[in-house]
């Protein structure tokens, strides 16, 4: 299973998510949202496109998770790791 975890710098909330994916024993990847939300060189390449698309789906909420092919808030994110 392909996890992508969404943050910002600074951001208290991923900071957990991402604790809660280690203590569970998950391995993730992660992005920043901000550089992937903005309009940058090689956007088009870089799945920046898709990412926005699943930001609007979660309510441009941050973090924000992918895991396959569905975006998740924490919460929902949560959920469907446990579902699994």
């Amino acid at each position: 299973m392909n996890i992508t975890v969404f943050t910002k710098e600074k951001c208290s909330l991923c900071a957990s998510l991402k604790e809660k994916l280690v203590l569970m024993g998950k391995k993730f990847k992660v992005r920043d949202i901000e550089y992937l939300t903005e309009l940058h060189e090689g956007w088009r390449d870089d799945g920046s496109v898709e990412v926005l698309a699943g930001h609007a789906l979660v309510n441009r909420m941050i973090p924000m998770v992918q895991i396959g092919k569905g975006y998740f808030n924490y919460t929902g994110s949560m959920r469907e790791l446990k579902r699994k």
